[in-house]
C-alpha cells in the first residue's frame, strides 16, 4: 500500500469540506427531492410537442442548423454525470447508460426507452449513482460489463446486457465523482478496475472485484483515475488528483508512488479528470488538470514537473486535449466556472481564442463535428444562472454557432454520437432530472461520423489513455470507430487519423468523397475532402483541373508550379516540358527563358549542336545558342572554345594553326635538320672555336 504525503496542517481541509466532493455544488444548486425511487419515464418528441424541460426557442446563428429534440428520459433525481454509450447487443445502434441521484442506474435504447435499471442501496445523506459509467469486458467472458460508483460506498459491476449484479466492492465511506478506469496488466493481460473514494484509490481485479491494492490518502479522491505509460518506461501508471491539492502517479502493477506534485500549495482540491497526451512527440505524456481554486496546469509524466498555464477565478471542468483545427498539433480546451471557454496551444500554452458564456459551467466540453460539415464544434452546457443553455461554438475560431434554451439545469458533460444509425449526430446530456437527446442535421453526406465519447480517454470511458501509434487518438477510441490503433494513418492517405477526426474524413478510405484525390492531398492544398465536385475545379486558372494537378503532381494553387515562366498547362500540352522542373533539359536556362527569351529548345540542352550547352552559350561565352558557328569562321563554337580560339571573332588563322599544328611541327623539324646539315657540310661550325688560341675559320657568325 502506498503512503500519502504528510501535509502540514495549514494545507489540510476541514472535515466539512472533505465530506463529499459535491458539497459546494449542492449548496449552490437548488435541490431536487428524492422522495420517489423507481423506474424513469421516457418522452418522445414530435413536431407539435415540447418537453417540459426544454424551452421552445433553439436558436441558430448564420447558416448553421440548430438541434432538434428527439427524446428525454425522466428520472426522479439529478443526472449529474455524463452518459456513456456502447453497442452492447451488436445491432449497430448504441445503448445509453446513465446514473441518477434517485439511486437508479439506467440502460436505455437508442430511442430513449428503458432496457433495464438497477437500484443501489439507500444511505441516510446524499443518495444515488455518483459517477459516470465505464463499459468494458473486465472478466474475460467475451461480454461487456458496466461499472459505476454510488453514494452507498459500493463500486458496482453489472452485466451490461441485462443489469444483473456480477460483483460489488464496498469501501468504508462512499464513492463520489471518481469514475472507474479499466486497464490490463501487461504480464497477465488481466483486467483491473481503478476508482477513487473517500479514503484513497482502489485497484480491483476485474474478474471478481477482489482487492489488488489500495493507496490511502488523507482526503477524498474525487478525480477519476487516468491510465497510461506516462514516463515511457514500458509500464503503465495511474494518475489521479485528490482533495489534498495533489497529483500523483502510481505504478499500475503495485500501487507504488512514483511521484507526487503539490499544485497550488495545498489550499485547493483537484476534482478534474487528468487528460494525458504526448503533445510534443518526445515519448513523455503531458498531463493537464485544473484545481477548484482556478489554476490550470500541465505536468510532465516522467517526474510531475508542473507548468502553470493560466489562473481563473474558479474551475472544475476537466481539460480536453484535441487537434481542433486539423493542423497536426494538439490544442487544449478548458472552461472556467464563470463561463469563459478557452482554447490554448497544448505545446506553447498560447491562448488561441476565448468565448464568453453567459452563465456558470462545471462540466467538460464535448468536441465533435455535430453537423457533419467537416469542421469541429465545441458543445458546452451551462449549470446555474437565469439563462441555462446548451451552446455550440466553432472549434477553429470559438464563434458561437447556435444555442438551445434549457429550463432545467444542464449539468453533465455532453456526449456526441450517431446512436440510432440515422446518419445524424445526436447530443446526449444530463439535465436536471432528465437525460436529453437532441439531433443535429447532417450537412454533408460524405462526412464520416466521428463520435465524442467523453473526456476520459476513449470508448467506454475506460480512463485508459494508451495511444500506441501516437496519433492523438487512444487505442480504445480507435477500436470503437474502426481505425487502426497501431498505425497513425490507417488508410495511408497522408492524413493522420487525428486529422481525419478534425475533417470528418473516413480513416479507412483514402478518398472519402470518391473524387480520385486522396484526402491528405486535398487538405494540404485547402480543398474539401468531402466535396467530389472540387476535383473539376481550376483554382489557379492554368487550365488544369484539380484532379489533373494531382495526377501530374503540380500545385493546384499555383499556375506555374516550378516558377519557370511557363504555366503548368503550357509545359504539359504545348512544350512537353516538366512542370515540376524549371530546367527540364538541365542546361542552366529555365524552360521559360528558352521558350520566351532565347528561342532555344527546352528539351535539348544543346539546341544548335555545337558542343556547348545553351546555358553556356548565353551565360558564359556570349555565343548564339541557335547558331553553331557564331562568328562564321567555319569552326563550331564548341570547337573554338575547346581549342582556345575566340568563337566571337572570325579568326580562321587560329583554326588553321590548330588544325595543322602537327604538319607545322613536322615541317619545322625537317627544316631544322636541313639547316644543321648545311652547317656541318660547309664547315660553318668549327669546333676549334672553343679552343683557346685557335683561329676561327668563320669568324663573322656561327650556326650554334
Amino acid at each position: 500500500m502506498g503512503e500519502p504525503l504528510n501535509l502540514p496542517s495549514s494545507r489540510k481541509h476541514n472535515e466539512a469540506t472533505a465530506l463529499t466532493c459535491m458539497t459546494l455544488l449542492l449548496l449552490l444548486m437548488s435541490m431536487v427531492p428524492l422522495s420517489v425511487v423507481g423506474v424513469g419515464t421516457s418522452f418522445l418528441f414530435d413536431s407539435n410537442t415540447l418537453s417540459h424541460n426544454l424551452a421552445p426557442n433553439a436558436q441558430s446563428l448564420g447558416s448553421q442548423a440548430g438541434p432538434q429534440e428527439e427524446w428525454v428520459f425522466e428520472t426522479h433525481g439529478r443526472v449529474s454525470y455524463p452518459p456513456t454509450v456502447y453497442d452492447i447487443d451488436d445491432d449497430g445502434t448504441l445503448e445509453v447508460f446513465i446514473g441518477s441521484k434517485d439511486r437508479n442506474f439506467y440502460a436505455l435504447s437508442s430511442n430513449g426507452s428503458l432496457l433495464w435499471n438497477y437500484t443501489t442501496d439507500p444511505v441516510p445523506t446524499i443518495e444515488g449513482v455518483s459517477t459516470m459509467a465505464t463499459i468494458a469486458d473486465v472478466n474475460g467472458d467475451g461480454d461487456f460489463e458496466v461499472l459505476f460508483g454510488a453514494s452507498d460506498g459500493y463500486l458496482y459491476c453489472l452485466d451490461a446486457e441485462n443489469g444483473n449484479l456480477l460483483w460489488r466492492y464496498k469501501t468504508n465511506k462512499w464513492v463520489d465523482s471518481s469514475s472507474p478506469a479499466v486497464a490490463w496488466l501487461g504480464s497477465s493481460n488481466e483486467a483491473v478496475v481503478l476508482f477513487g473514494a473517500q479514503e484513497g484509490l482502489f485497484c480491483l481485479y476485474g474478474r471478481n472485484g477482489s482487492l489488488r491494492w489500495n493507496y490511502t490518502t488523507e482526503y477524498p479522491v474525487c478525480s477519476s483515475p487516468a491510465v497510461g505509460d506516462v514516463d515511457n518506461d514500458g509500464r503503465l501508471e495511474v494518475v489521479f488528483g485528490s482533495n489534498e491539492d495533489l497529483i500523483r502517479s502510481l505504478s499500475l502493477d503495485t500501487g507504488t508512488e512514483e511521484w507526487a506534485t503539490l499544485l497550488r500549495g495545498g489550499n485547493s482540491v483537484v476534482w478534474s479528470n487528468p487528460a494525458m497526451v504526448d503533445v510534443d512527440g518526445d515519448g513523455i505524456m503531458e498531463i493537464f488538470v485544473t484545481t477548484l481554486a482556478g489554476q490550470f496546469y500541465s505536468l510532465q509524466g516522467d517526474d510531475g514537473e508542473k507548468s502553470l498555464i493560466a489562473t481563473f477565478w474558479y474551475a472544475e471542468s476537466s481539460p480536453v486535449v484535441v487537434d481542433i483545427n486539423g493542423d497536426g498539433h494538439m490544442e487544449v480546451l478548458v472552461v472556467e466556472w464563470h463561463g469563459n471557454l478557452n482554447c490554448y496551444d497544448a505545446q506553447t500554452f498560447t491562448l488561441i481564442w476565448t468565448s464568453i458564456i453567459e452563465d456558470y459551467v462545471i462540466s467538460a466540453p464535448a468536441v465533435a463535428d455535430v453537423d457533419l460539415d467537416g469542421h469541429l464544434e465545441v458543445i458546452v452546457g451551462t449549470t446555474l444562472g437565469a439563462h441555462k443553455k446548451l451552446f455550440s461554438f466553432d472549434g477553429a475560431s470559438g464563434t458561437l454557432e447556435w444555442f438551445l434554451n434549457i429550463e432545467a439545469t444542464s449539468f453533465s458533460s455532453p456526449l456526441v454520437a450517431d446512436i440510432d444509425l440515422d446518419g445524424d449526430q445526436e447530443i446526449v446530456v444530463g439535465s436536471g432530472n432528465d437525460t436529453l437527446c437532441v439531433s443535429v442535421g447532417k450537412t454533408n453526406d460524405y462526412a464520416y461520423v466521428w463520435p465524442w465519447l467523453g473526456d476520459r480517454g476513449g470508448a467506454g470511458t475506460t480512463g485508459n489513455w494508451t495511444d500506441s501509434d501516437g496519433d492523438g487518438l487512444t487505442d480504445t477510441y480507435e477500436e470503437f470507430v474502426g481505425s487502426n490503433p497501431h498505425i497513425d494513418d490507417s488508410d495511408s492517405d497522408g492524413l493522420a487519423d487525428a486529422c481525419e477526426f478534425a475533417y470528418s474524413t473516413d480513416p479507412n478510405d483514402a478518398d472519402t468523397d470518391g473524387d480520385g484525390i486522396p484526402d491528405g492531398w486535398e487538405v494540404f492544398y485547402g480543398l474539401n475532402p468531402l466535396m467530389p465536385a472540387d476535383a473539376a475545379f481550376d483554382i489557379d486558372g492554368d487550365s488544369l483541373s484539380n484532379i489533373q494537378e494531382y495526377e501530374y503532381g503540380t500545385n493546384p494553387l499555383m499556375s506555374d508550379t516550378d516558377t519557370d515562366g511557363l504555366s503548368d498547362d503550357e509545359e504539359i500540352y504545348s512544350h512537353e516540358t516538366d512542370p515540376l522542373n524549371n530546367d527540364t533539359d538541365n542546361d542552366a536556362l529555365s524552360d521559360g527563358q528558352e521558350v520566351l527569351n532565347y528561342g532555344t529548345d527546352p528539351l535539348n540542352n544543346d539546341t544548335d549542336n555545337d558542343a556547348l550547352l545553351d546555358g553556356q552559350e548565353v551565360l558564359d561565352y556570349g555565343t548564339d545558342p541557335l547558331n553553331s558557328d557564331t562568328d562564321g569562321d567555319g569552326f563550331l563554337d564548341g570547337w573554338e572554345i575547346a581549342n582556345g580560339c575566340d568563337p566571337l571573332t572570325p579568326d580562321a588563322w587560329c583554326g588553321f594553326l590548330v588544325q595543322n599544328l602537327v604538319l607545322i611541327v613536322v615541317v619545322l623539324g625537317i627544316g631544322s635538320v636541313f639547316v644543321l646539315t648545311l652547317c656541318f657540310r660547309f664547315n660553318w661550325y668549327n669546333p676549334r672555336s672553343h679552343i683557346e688560341g685557335a683561329q676561327d675559320t668563320f669568324p663573322s657568325k656561327a650556326c650554334l
